[in-house]
């Protein structure tokens, strides 16, 4: 039976976009070079018969440059909408995040979820979306709410949202239900509610 790998990166702001925005923007990039490889297919075809000049092909790469930004620029506008950790929230509050967290390290073990938990933190990251709870600020009396996120292709994420000691809401998203998320509520004497859909 083959070892399953195990991804790891530290618990950084950096680390948290990266996590969050990488798969949109290589699939961007990605497509951005394959417009390119047929651009310059189609102009080699049209300069063999002579069709066009040889010089034409050194448009090509600009033409795909200019795509491969437009198409960029798209996934930055997409990526704006993921969920982040409340780093202004955190700072107010006199909780150092991530820097209080520094030498820990998010872990991957189901392809989807980069996670870390301990007594006082719950951390996660995914395609879309990082986020992180301290314990220490929740009020776990109050019911943690979820709202189910319905994609365009079939994909769903989970928004769950917690009710600090202060009245603010906090947010986290993961792809699905996972049971070190629910350990980790349980644990500090909270509970989820029912989910809503958007």
């Amino acid at each position: 039976m083959a070892k399953r790998t195990v991804y790891t990166y530290p618990i950084s702001r950096t680390s948290l976009y990266f996590i969050s925005t990488f798969e949109i923007y290589a699939v961007f990039a990605c497509t951005g070079g394959i417009a390119t490889l047929l651009l310059l297919l189609d102009a080699f075809v049209k300069i063999i018969p002579g069709k066009i000049p040889p010089d034409r092909l050194g448009r090509v790469p600009l033409a795909g440059l200019v795509i491969t930004s437009f198409l960029l620029l798209i996934g930055y506008f997409i990526t704006q909408g993921r969920t982040i950790p409340p780093y202004r929230y955190y700072r107010k509050h006199g909780v150092l995040f991530p820097a209080c967290l520094k030498g820990k390290r998010l872990t991957c073990k189901d392809r989807e979820h980069y996670i870390y938990c301990d007594d006082t933190w719950f951390v996660a990251a995914m395609t879309l979306g990082s986020g992180a709870i301290c314990a220490d600020l929740i009020d776990f009396d109050v019911p943690v709410t979820r709202t189910v996120q319905a994609g365009r292709m079939g994909n769903v994420s989970l928004i769950y949202h917690f009710r600090t000691k202060d009245g603010s809401m906090i947010h986290i998203r993961l792809g699905r239900e996972i049971k070190p998320f629910k350990k980790w509520v349980l644990a500090h004497g909270g509970s989820i509610g029912d989910k809503s859909r958007t």
